[in-house]
């Protein structure tokens, strides 16, 4: 029995203990009698809240669920519809399952009373009773899960919320079923997605291919080390696919990824900025040997013999990639003397990484020609710590960095950096997800006909911090 299992069937224990004390005839006429839908309180039906310009929000009011248990032990949800009321959002959707969510029906009236934007009831609709329930609460909208219901029960329910003022919207399966999933790995001993701003351009692209190919974009995290089917289990049937952002996964933590990365999940996947070579899986990603390789060739041919590398001490396996890079590009033009490269160990953090050239500065006596950071957060906290230790750059010594996110051309001087296509990472990502989706092909089917590795070449993007030797 899967986790959508084991609670529809509590909820069909609970429904029946509610029509007990509550019958039918009883929330039939409260449904009926409840104010219309386009009411003067000024909520619109669902349908038009979400027909706007641009990305339309569905924000969820939500205390817990089975894969994160408490999400908040102190949980002012009017206080939560009304904020995301003021930021925008288009819809609140607002669970009332008791057991496994913690939720209630109060919170539905509650929230209904006081937002003027729609609201959708999320619960496991496995009775009609559920549907003139959500209508007596003054839910705008019912969800009815089609991987819980029979056709039957599909079609007869869906012409009841018909005749009780919902517009239906398409009924699908859940493997038509237009939402894909952003799905951010994150490893707190990493952190290195955290700490760049680079998958919120990647992100972007998701979202704009998304939408212009009708699909609509869920955000969610997948820790380190947990099960992906726990932390995942109350989304997968509203699943059409995953986008993996892997910048976080590590050469040791491959082996969790290919735990579920290509199998039969019932959803294609597609892993964005990393290559996972050991897994039948699609992926999306940057050239990260060529691009660190060209960086290092380019100080070069600007006269730059003596590279200082500041080598992030957390390990991905794109960092893995521009190491081989450097040390392809300092083997091709300057020969393996260890005089030619000089590593320096920093964090991936701005602070951290401040500190440790810094600390670096202070025991050093002869400056490289220039420095090469493995991401922009490391070279802009580079310039920092020389500027701070009154070292000019790029008079005294050039800094590099890698990706050009927006502090390349927040902090003095600005950062020559490689150039990485973050939006068309993502871009390219939903197009594959697309194309596995439209013909059906997940796990070992998609390993049947071969899994695609995508590479995205780079480019170098010359500001004012590396000069001519």
């Amino acid at each position: 029995m899967t986790i959508l299992d084991e609670i529809a069937q509590k909820t069909r224990e609970r429904i029946a203990a509610e029509k007990r004390r509550y019958p039918l005839e009883n929330i039939r006429r409260d449904a009926e009698e409840a104010p219309r839908l386009a009411s003067p309180s000024g909520r619109r039906p669902f349908e038009l809240a979400l027909s706007g310009e641009g990305m339309s929000f569905i924000c969820e009011v939500k205390k817990a669920s089975p894969s994160k248990g408490i999400i908040a032990e102190d949980f002012p949800y009017l206080e939560i519809a009304r904020a995301y009321e003021a930021a925008g959002a288009a819809a609140i959707s607002c669970l009332t399952e008791p057991f496994y969510f913690l939720g209630k029906d109060e919170y539905l009236r509650r929230i209904a009373g006081e937002v003027h934007i729609p609201v959708l009831r999320k619960d496991f609709t496995v009775d009609e009773y559920m549907i003139y329930q959500a209508r007596a609460l003054g839910a705008s909208a019912v969800l009815l899960i089609c991987a819980i219901l029979d056709d039957g029960q599909l079609v007869a329910w869906r012409q009841l919320a018909q005749e009780l003022g919902y517009t239906p919207s398409k009924v699908v399966r859940p493997q038509e079923n237009p939402m894909i999933c952003f799905l951010i790995y994150t490893d707190e001993k990493v952190a290195i997605a955290q700490e760049s701003t680079f998958y919120t351009f990647v992100l972007k692209g998701v979202e704009a291919a998304a939408k212009e190919l009708g699909y609509r974009v869920m955000i969610r995290y997948l820790e380190a080390g947990a099960d992906f089917f726990r932390q995942m289990e109350d989304v997968l049937p509203d699943l059409s696919g995953v986008i993996l952002l892997g910048t976080d996964i590590t050469t040791q933590r491959k082996g969790e990824i290919t735990g579920f990365a290509g199998k039969n999940v019932g959803f294609p996947m597609v892993i964005v900025d990393n290559f996972i070579f050991s897994a039948y899986v699609d992926c999306v990603g940057n050239d990260n040997l060529f691009g660190a390789k060209s960086a290092i060739s380019y100080l070069i041919d600007r006269g730059h013999r003596r590279i200082g590398y500041l080598r992030a001490n957390q390990r991905i396996t794109n960092f893995d990639d521009r190491e081989a890079g450097i040390r392809m590009a300092i083997a091709e033009h300057l020969g393996n003397g260890p005089q030619m490269l000089e590593t320096i160990g920093v964090s991936v953090s701005a602070e951290g990484a401040y500190r440790d050239v810094c600390r670096w500065l202070e025991r050093t006596s002869h400056l490289p020609d220039a420095l090469f950071g493995e991401n922009d957060v490391i070279a802009a906290a580079a310039i920092r710590a020389l500027k701070m230790k009154g070292i000019r750059v790029p008079e005294d010594i050039s800094v590099m960095g890698f990706d050009d996110i927006p502090v390349c051309e927040m902090v003095e001087p600005t950062i020559t950096t490689v150039h990485s296509f973050k939006e068309s990472l993502g871009r390219e990502a939903v197009g594959l997800l697309h194309r596995r989706i439209l013909t059906g092909q997940n796990g070992d089917m998609a390993r049947a006909s071969g899994v695609i590795k995508l590479s995205l070449s780079t480019r170098i993007v010359e500001r004012q911090s590396v000069a001519s030797k």
